[in-house]
């Protein structure tokens, strides 16, 4: 008998079976090119194989049914695997290798790609690891290789399993590329080997990581300390590209008169928070990498409305909703208090402006789009969305600041709200940093 797929096509059991193998050739293909986009693809692609084989599709009394990966080895032969993870236990610590995950073995750099299938015909092989060898000439041969090898000549292991090092060092390049585009020349970003050792030195962090990346948080941003020049470039590029002046209101005006004399990390009713002084003096504490924040967040993070249904991933983490008021959202969401928010810290400004200028530039600098009235800018920076910094305040000031990108106008408009006040599109969204 047929079965019907998620796209309510027809297919036997063989053409399904031919169409799943299909799928995981592409998706180890594309998670090869360890480029975000290919990552999305594969992303998309993992989950049709996912439906494609969905348990309510198979008969109960048939074993599941899974896909194999053809994949050369160094002296020509063939060898099929499965793109399954694998752990290992070294230095009282256990690594865990993801399909695409890479190390050093015997000091030279490797990625791993799934074990050897039982349906290979050489059954000594059967479970064994299998790795590509000369990454950085390319790769396109493997090895098969004894799990002791890895316990006892394995190094340097990158345990995320979306934020590869290859992934690391292209948004990099892209937040160089950004911040040279909008005139901001001097920011002074880290280089790949200290970001990439600065984010695996630590393995509370990596254990956060393995967590968050799962919930989401995939986007690495690299924000400067300093945020007026950040505004002030950014406003020079929209009025170039057809947008309006910005709006700054007297919060906003206080804080880029002295920069010095704001507070992050706030918590709210206490007299509490840091200043950039501070956090330049102790950089490790905050984040903080060669003078720049770095951090992950959601590469969308469109606000859900409070009447509107809940947004859950696949973790059983609910998206944060608009509509409580500054204190409700630090008890709810970065207290600590529910693990499925563990790590995250409400943005500060300059991780949003960050964030916004990537999202400017990807939509009109790179391509030179113009922003007039003929030219939809709804979908630049979720723009139907308000972003509170609740860590964020000004002495001596009551409100804190928010910001959002105003489509109509095709304006950037910075204001504040009391803390003690409440919008349904008035809510903070979510970092992750190393540590603060």
């Amino acid at each position: 008998m047929p079965i019907q797929n998620s796209a309510d096509e027809f297919l036997s059991p063989e053409e399904k079976e031919a169409r799943g193998i299909l799928l995981a050739q592409e998706i180890t293909a594309l998670r090869k090119e360890n480029t975000q986009e290919s990552q999305e693809v594969a992303i998309a692609k993992a989950q049709e194989l996912e439906r494609l084989f969905a348990p309510q599709a198979i008969p109960e009394n048939e074993p599941e049914l899974y896909s194999t990966t053809e994949l050369t080895l160094e002296d020509g032969a063939h060898v099929l695997i499965r793109p399954e993870n694998f752990s290992i236990q070294k230095d009282s610590k256990t690594h865990n290798l993801f399909p695409g995950s890479t190390f050093k073995l015997s000091g030279v750099r490797v990625r791993f790609k799934g074990l050897v299938d039982t349906t290979d015909p050489n059954t000594e092989n059967h479970n064994k690891p299998v790795i590509e060898i000369d990454i950085a000439a390319g790769g396109g041969l493997h090895q098969i290789i004894e799990p002791a090898t890895i316990e006892i000549e394995g190094s340097d292991f990158w345990s995320w399993e979306k934020l590869t090092p290859e992934v690391i060092e292209q948004q990099l390049a892209a937040w160089q590329t950004v911040y040279n585009e909008i005139g901001l020349t001097e920011v002074n970003l880290p280089s790949n080997e200290a970001l990439l050792a600065y984010l695996s030195d630590n393995q509370e962090f990596i254990e956060l990581m393995q967590r968050k990346e799962q919930q989401g948080f995939t986007q690495m941003v690299i924000a400067p300390l300093k945020i007026k020049d950040m505004i002030d470039k950014l406003n020079t590029a929209i009025k170039a590209h057809g947008g309006t002046d910005q709006y700054l209101s007297d919060t906003w005006k206080e804080m880029l008169k002295d920069e010095t004399k704001t507070h992050y990390f706030v918590n709210l009713g206490q007299d509490q928070g840091s200043t950039i002084s501070q956090i330049q003096a102790k950089p490790e504490d905050f984040g903080v990498l060669n003078g720049c924040f770095v951090s992950f967040v959601e590469p969308r993070q469109n606000i859900v409305k409070r009447d509107e249904p809940d947004v859950t991933d696949p973790t059983g983490r609910k998206a944060i909703k608009g509509g409580l008021n500054a204190q409700a959202y630090q008890d709810k969401y970065f207290s600590g208090a529910d693990p499925n928010y563990q790590g995250e810290q409400a943005m500060i400004p300059q991780e949003w402006l960050a964030s916004f200028a990537a999202d400017l530039y990807n939509k009109y600098l790179k391509d030179n789009r113009q922003m007039d009235a003929s030219t939809p800018v709804t979908n630049l920076m979720d723009a139907a969305t308000v972003t509170w910094f609740t860590s964020t305040s000004v002495p001596g000031r009551g409100d804190l600041p928010y910001a959002y990108w105003n489509s109509d106008d095709r304006q950037l408009y910075f204001h504040d709200y009391g803390p003690a006040s409440s919008s349904e599109l008035l809510a903070p969204r979510p970092s992750v940093r190393k540590k603060s």
